[in-house]
């Protein structure tokens, strides 16, 4: 194949494989969504008592703990903190295949019966052990798929385009995604399209808010990480796994917001009052800690914006500033966290729940966030990323 007939394979497989990634992750929230639904509506329902405020709120995870605790002693550790995977797959080890069917199975189970982590380290574990699938199966694209996405150099395009397949894979699978008619996330719903007027004072405030933001935010997420390590729960998992969800149950009984990852309940968030948002603010964020180190695996991004987004709205109200200027810039501010200072690739996680009209608060909520991370690593609170993180 000659060279331009090799580049135009590396995009096309850019293409398709972004494409790919948005319909897994469209059915995988599809089916956990069902999954809440039935387990949280029509069983609840069925035997006629409350879901929240009830037993049945400490009931149902404490019973998912020993599932869980289950799971662990029979398929494994699943899904993989989202750190573990990336760093796994770009360091040019493959992830193995039967982590897809592992990884969804656990996340399930984890995210139906109340977990309150995200479900982006199950998208990634299953997308992962999918790609790596194919790479067996289809060795003729293995090679074009781990290039795309960052785990082997690409030599056929110059070193100013060499990201540039996968900005094509995450840009179609962005806008694949909010093409898709199931399984969308409707925490984007919470914010009417912005076509009013903004001035100085709404730029200003924005960024005021992503700087308040990006050090707790920073430091919330050392402390994710180090539970996310912490291995104590496999001394017995199905211990640790039912004594978490009764820990994080307990929580929920003052709001139902601390369960689950948090899109779901995000719309809920300006009808609650100034003491339950900051209730939410501390509960989730607990609830997500105790989960990590006790077996309930996911990721930290949806409790985190959750858990900052409530308090956002009572900072907006105690300073009578724009509610969703506030809240839109603080989850830019989360986001550029995330992806450690890359500004493209926040804007693009944030656009997954915030519509582009609000294009200029994320974009100074971001850059608000990368000059606070610049100091910080200038002065050498922070050390610096590794590379300019593509994932």
């Amino acid at each position: 194949m000659n060279r331009l007939g090799s580049v135009g394979a590396l995009f096309a497989t850019a293409i398709v494989t972004g494409a790919i990634a948005a319909v897994i992750t469209a059915a995988f929230i599809w089916c956990y969504e069902h999954g809440i639904d039935f387990v949280w509506g029509d069983v609840p329902d069925a035997l006629g008592v409350d879901p929240y405020g009830s037993w049945f709120t400490i009931a149902v995870p404490v019973v998912g703990g020993l599932l869980v605790g289950l799971v662990h002693l029979w398929i494994g550790d699943h899904p993989q903190a989202m750190e573990v995977a990336l760093e796994t797959w770009k360091s040019g080890e493959r992830l193995a295949p039967s982590i897809a069917p592992k990884t969804m199975l656990a996340a399930a189970v984890i995210l139906i019966l109340g977990g309150p982590v995200g479900f982006e380290a199950a998208i990634v574990g299953v997308a992962g052990g999918m790609a790596a699938w194919s790479a067996v199966r289809i060795r003729s694209v293995g090679s074009l798929v781990r290039q795309v996405w960052g785990a082997e150099r690409i030599d056929m395009l110059p070193e100013q385009f060499a990201k540039s397949p996968y900005w094509v894979a995450g840009i179609t699978s962005l806008v694949a995604y909010r093409w898709m008619p199931f399984g969308g996330i409707d925490m984007g719903f919470r914010f009417d399209r912005f076509d009013g007027e903004w001035a100085v004072g709404d730029a200003a405030t924005a960024f005021v808010t992503a700087v308040l933001v990006t050090v707790p935010t920073l430091l919330a997420l050392v402390v994710i990480q180090r539970c996310e390590r912490s291995t104590r729960y496999e001394r017995s998992p199905i211990v640790y796994g039912m004594v978490g969800g009764l820990l994080f149950a307990i929580l929920a009984l003052g709001n139902e917001i601390v369960l689950f990852s948090g899109q779901m309940q995000f719309q809920q968030l300006p009808f609650e009052s100034d003491g339950a948002l900051l209730y939410v603010t501390v509960a989730k964020f607990a609830a997500l800690l105790i989960a990590v180190s006790t077996g309930w695996r996911g990721g930290p991004i949806f409790p985190l914006y959750t858990s900052i987004g409530a308090f956002a709205i009572v900072a907006a109200d105690v300073v009578g500033a724009t509610t969703d200027i506030v809240q839109v810039a603080a989850l830019a501010a989360v986001s550029t966290v995330l992806v450690k200072g890359n500004v493209p690739l926040a804007l693009v996680l944030t656009l997954y729940v915030v519509p582009i009209s609000y294009g200029f608060v994320m974009v100074i909520g971001s850059v608000a966030a990368v000059v606070v991370l610049a100091l910080l690593r200038t002065s050498g609170v922070i050390p610096e990323p590794d590379e300019p993180e593509p994932a």
